[in-house]
């Protein structure tokens, strides 16, 4: 993946990036939070993949819990 696609998946969930994100994001990659920051602002493709992962899954989480309460 060339560093424009990366920057422009960055670009469409940055916005959406939450609180605990990336303790999450340590987590999932086996580093402490602070590297995993650095390695998502650094365009590392792994740690965005994995944010937007992260966000992706919470979306539709959140989603389909709102619908299995209506």
């Amino acid at each position: 993946m060339e560093l424009l696609q990366i920057q422009a998946i960055k670009k469409e969930i940055e916005l959406k990036i939450e609180l605990g994100d990336y303790v999450t994001l340590g987590k999932m990659l086996g580093v402490p939070q602070n590297t995993a920051r650095m390695r998502f602002k650094r365009d590392n493709l792994k740690a965005v993949e994995a944010m937007k992962l992260l966000i992706e899954s919470r979306d539709q989480l959140i989603k389909s819990y709102k619908e299995s309460l209506s």
